[in-house]
C-alpha cells in the first residue's frame, strides 16, 4: 500500500479543552489527494482574511470530503473538540483506483458523494460508519488493498519521500507504450495527478529543505537552500512561502511550538 497511500492522520482533541486560537489547522500545498472524514465536531474552512478573526463565520466542511492536489496552502478551524481522519493518497494511484483523471479535481474539494459510485467509495463510506478514526483507517487499507493489487503499476522504485514518488511516477510515464517524449510524459503526469511536472519538482525541493532543517537544524538557511537545490536563500523563501503561507523561519518556529502546525510535525516524523 506504500505506493497508494502516503499515510493517515488522526486528529482527536476531545477532552483537550483547546482555546479558540489553538484550534486552527495549517496545511501546506501538496501534490497529493486527501480524503477527510470528520466523525465528531465541526470544522470550518478559512476562505478569507476575515475568517481568521471570526472563524465561526467560515463555511462548514462536509463530514466526508475529497480534495484534489492543492496549489495553495489551506487552513481550517475546529469549532470545538473534534475527532477526524485525513488519508493522503498519491493521485496517480487514486486515478487508477477510481478510473478518473485527477486533473479534474486540481484545486477542488467535493463531497465524497460527488464521486462516481465505485468499490473504493463503498469502502470509505462503510469505514466512516464505524465512528472511530483509527478503525476507519484500518478498514480503508483493508478494503482498498485488493483493489489496488489489481491496478498497481509493475514498476515501483519507491521510497518514503514525495521526491521518490515523483521519480517513480515519471519512470512509469516514460515506460508507457504510448510514447516516451518529454511532452507525452508531462501530459501523462498531469492527467494522473493534476499537477504539472515542473511543480512536482518544486514540491520535491521544498520537501528536501524541510527534511534538512529537521535533521541538521534551521540556523543555516543559506546552506539548506544550496543543499536542497535552490538558487539562493531568497529563492527558497519565496517558494516555501508560496507552498505553506509562511517564511522558512515562521514555519520552523510554528513547527516547534504552535498547535496549528500539527500536520507538519506528523509529516516530519517521516524524515
Amino acid at each position: 500500500m506504500a505506493q497508494c497511500i502516503l499515510g493517515g492522520f488522526v486528529r482527536d482533541t476531545r477532552g483537550c479543552g483547546l482555546p479558540a486560537e489553538q484550534r486552527f489547522n495549517h496545511f501546506a500545498s501538496v501534490p497529493l489527494c486527501a480524503l477527510s472524514l470528520m466523525f465528531d465536531g465541526t470544522t470550518r474552512m478559512m476562505q478569507s482574511a476575515a475568517h481568521y478573526v471570526t472563524p465561526k463565520h467560515a463555511p462548514q466542511m462536509p463530514r466526508m470530503l475529497f480534495s484534489g492536489a492543492q496549489s495553495h496552502p489551506t487552513s481550517s478551524w475546529n469549532e470545538g473538540d473534534i475527532q477526524g481522519l485525513i488519508i493522503a493518497f498519491y493521485p496517480d494511484a487514486l486515478s487508477a483506483l477510481l478510473g478518473l483523471p485527477m486533473e479534474q479535481f486540481h484545486d477542488k474539494s467535493v463531497r465524497l458523494s460527488a464521486l462516481p459510485d465505485s468499490a473504493v467509495r463503498d469502502v470509505i463510506e462503510r469505514a466512516f460508519q464505524t465512528g472511530v478514526a483509527k478503525r476507519a483507517f484500518e478498514m480503508v487499507q483493508e478494503g482498498v488493498a485488493p483493489i489496488w493489487q489489481d491496478v498497481r503499476p509493475s514498476q515501483s522504485p519507491f521510497g518514503r519521500m514525495i521526491s521518490d514518488w515523483s521519480r517513480s511516477l515519471m519512470l512509469n510515464a516514460a515506460l508507457s507504450p504510448s510514447g516516451r517524449s518529454l511532452r507525452q510524459i508531462q501530459r501523462r503526469v498531469k492527467a494522473a495527478t493534476g499537477v504539472p511536472l515542473k511543480r512536482l519538482q518544486t514540491y520535491s525541493k521544498a520537501e528536501e529543505a524541510f527534511a534538512l532543517a529537521l535533521r541538521n537544524g534551521s540556523d543555516d538557511l543559506a546552506g539548506i537552500a544550496a543543499d536542497a537545490g535552490y538558487s539562493d536563500q531568497s529563492h527558497m523563501g519565496r517558494q516555501v512561502r508560496a507552498q505553506t503561507g509562511f517564511t522558512p523561519t515562521q514555519l520552523m518556529r510554528g513547527f516547534e511550538s504552535d498547535e496549528a502546525f500539527w500536520s507538519y510535525r506528523l509529516m516530519g516524523e517521516r524524515y
